[in-house]
Order: C-alpha cells, then sequence, then structure tokens
C-alpha cells in the first residue's frame, strides 16, 4: 500500500526502530532537561484523552519563558497509557513521578486541566496551584448553547 503511494519510500527496519528511535529519544530527553534544569519556574498542563480503541492516556507538558530566549517554550514530558480504573490518587502518583523524575517538583507554579473533577482532586492532593483551561470552558459554553 505504501509503495503505491510513494514508490521511494522504505519502511524502517527492525533496527532502526529498536536503536536509533529509543538513541534520538533519549539524545532529545537530555536536552530537555539541560533547559529544564536552567528554569527557575514552570507550568504544567495535563490532559486526559481516549483513544479510537478506547485507551485512555495522560499526557503531561510543561510551559516556560526560556531564560536565554526569552520566549516560550512548551515540552511534552510525557504521554502515558492509564489502567482502566485510574483515580484521582493514581493519577497524582504519576504527575508527581513525573515532575520528580524531570526534577521540577519544587519548580512547578500553576498547573492548568481542563474541568473535570477527578483531575481537580488530582491537583488539590499534588498541592499545585490550579488555573482552569480557558478553552476547555469556552468550548462547553460553545457545546452547551448549541
Amino acid at each position: 500500500m505504501i509503495k503505491l503511494l510513494d514508490s521511494r519510500y522504505e519502511i524502517p527496519s527492525r533496527p532502526f526502530s529498536r536503536t536509533i528511535i529509543p538513541d534520538i529519544m533519549e539524545r532529545v530527553k537530555t536536552n530537555v532537561q539541560t533547559v529544564l534544569n536552567e528554569e527557575g519556574h514552570v507550568a504544567i498542563t495535563t490532559d486526559i484523552w481516549t483513544s479510537m480503541n478506547i485507551d485512555s492516556f495522560m499526557t503531561l507538558t510543561a510551559l516556560f519563558v526560556h531564560t536565554n530566549l526569552r520566549e516560550l517554550k512548551t515540552v511534552v514530558l510525557c504521554t502515558k497509557k492509564l489502567v482502566s480504573n485510574y483515580t484521582f490518587i493514581n493519577l497524582s502518583e504519576v504527575i508527581n513521578q513525573e515532575l520528580v523524575d524531570w526534577k521540577i517538583l519544587n519548580k512547578v507554579f500553576a498547573i492548568v486541566t481542563d474541568g473535570g473533577a477527578n483531575i481537580k482532586l488530582t491537583v488539590r492532593i499534588l498541592d499545585i496551584p490550579h488555573i482552569p483551561c480557558t478553552a476547555h470552558r469556552l468550548n462547553l459554553i460553545v457545546q452547551q448553547s448549541l
């Protein structure tokens, strides 16, 4: 099928998938960690979403004003598959562990989320100031008005 779209395309080999991609990921992670180490304050966003296969995932991002470049930067810290019975306690443990792993737990000044009860309880447990997502709220208003 791919050959029909572009006969020049070669499907990556298993060694590519098993060695090169993890190597690239490790280099990117090291670069991101270096930048995060230089920053004094970081905001976090998180969202939980469901795939077409009905699998639930949580993505965690960090936002900060880059010290040297003086511009807003966003990096994805992780996307984790959630078990079917995830609770606010489980979510708080996952988020806390990621913040510890990335060495930014003491740099986080706020977390932006949707207004779901589960994630609001999660943020309360983490004891991080919560900022409701304006885009999510606006979307809810539009959906309710239709």
